[in-house]
């Protein structure tokens, strides 16, 4: 006999179970939904990005306007040399920051026959060759003076404030390291019969690593040896704190750069070397040419290294390198130019008459001549560049 109670128990039993499963199952419908939904818009949104991004870097502009134009008279004993915002303006008499508005944010005055400028981030050094004093200042102006004792042949700056000077005692030259304080921490001792003589140096960001190329005579044949010293716990077990080096016969290697705290590159007048590691460098590329190196230049990314153009009615070959050696583009070009600024992946050439911009990709996004001459010509964003003139600082900006 059928127990009703029992049947009507069991009954709305199954009625809770497949209210429940139906619930859960809404559940994983509604998940889904949101899960698809989300999925779509990040894909919609990638897609719309990289569309933009596309057009941004294959947009090309047929002129120019300038946005914001301040008076300002740039005195023509002066050079002027991109920093932040805005430039520094320096000659014999002193040296100066300017913003982009033409204000002047500090200024120190000196007397020099032939300054050394250098700039590394916020920082600034300048010095007089033959000198004694060097004077570091940073962005807002604080000035930090260290006098060498001995005449400066040479120097070179780190972000944080580190300074190494190659400076003359007779037949000895020493380079000295300074501390963000202005105090000596380190030298090495060189002398031309034994090391010989150092023609070139570049430190790292933090100032850990030192890169110093010495130029040697051997059996009557030059010897160019690239040396790296660390500063930092790895070189303190190294004499001299020379943790690695390099020697090139027959060669001159007069230039030196770090792009980063484990990336620096040597040009020769052979060819181009790059070296790799942040605490003992190794060379982890080398290419020799036949061609002669006009002029090189850099930023973080990449190397430019400028030639003759041996192919067509161009003047200039521009080859860009990037940290493995790689070439990632070679553009032609055909006047002279005053300067060529890299700022992210674009490449600026320009003169007081004319400019060229475009990308690493090879995309001339413009090429034209401008209004009046032009003095100074730096990258702001993609389209807008910091403008100096002989009477003027401005904003300039790309129309199509």
């Amino acid at each position: 006999m059928v127990n009703i109670k029992e049947y009507l128990q069991k009954k709305e039993k199954r009625e809770e179970k497949k209210e429940a499963d139906d619930f859960n199952s809404r559940i994983r419908k509604h998940r889904f939904k949101v899960f698809f939904r989300t999925t779509a818009i990040v894909v919609l949104t990638a897609l719309v990005c990289a569309a933009v991004y596309i057009n941004m870097e294959n947009q090309t502009y047929s002129s120019y306007t300038l946005t914001h134009s301040v008076v300002r008279e740039i005195y023509d004993n002066t050079t002027q040399i991109g920093y932040l915002n805005g430039f520094i303006s320096y000659s014999k008499d002193g040296i100066s920051y300017i913003d982009s508005n033409g204000e002047t944010l500090w200024n120190q005055t000196y007397e020099m026959q032939s300054p050394i400028i250098k700039i590394s981030g916020n920082r600034v050094a300048v010095a007089d060759y033959n000198g004694h004093m060097i004077y570091e200042i940073d962005e807002a102006g604080t000035i930090k003076n260290i006098d060498t004792n001995l005449p400066i042949r040479s120097l070179a700056l780190a972000e944080n404030g580190i300074v190494a000077a190659a400076v003359e005692d007779g037949n000895t030259t020493y380079i000295n390291l300074y501390n963000p304080s202005g105090e000596r921490f380190a030298y090495i001792r060189t002398r031309m019969e034994s090391s010989g003589y150092p023609i070139a140096m570049a430190l790292s960001a933090t100032g850990e690593l030192l890169a110093v190329s010495y130029l040697q005579v051997e059996s009557g044949s030059m010897v160019s040896h690239v040396a790296f010293y660390n500063f930092d716990s790895v070189g303190q077990n190294s004499i001299d704190h020379n943790v690695s080096g390099y020697n090139y016969k027959d060669t001159i290697v007069p230039y030196l750069c770090y792009m980063d705290e484990s990336t620096a590159y040597a040009i020769a007048d052979n060819g181009l070397k790059i070296y790799t590691d942040s605490h003992i460098p190794k060379s982890s590329f080398e290419k020799l040419m036949d061609e002669e190196i006009v002029s090189v230049y850099s930023n973080d990314e990449y190397i430019g290294l400028v030639f003759h153009n041996t192919d067509g009615q161009e003047k200039y070959r521009l080859d860009v390198y990037n940290k493995s050696g790689e070439v990632v583009t070679s553009q032609k070009f055909d006047f002279d130019y005053k300067e060529i600024v890299f700022h992210n992946d674009q490449i600026v050439i320009y003169n007081e008459s004319e400019c060229r911009i475009s990308t690493v990709k090879g995309v001339v996004k413009y090429e034209g001549e401008f209004d009046d001459s032009v003095v100074l010509l730096r990258p702001i964003s993609s389209r807008r560049y910091l403008m100096v003139k002989a009477d003027s600082v401005n904003i300039m900006e790309l129309r199509g």
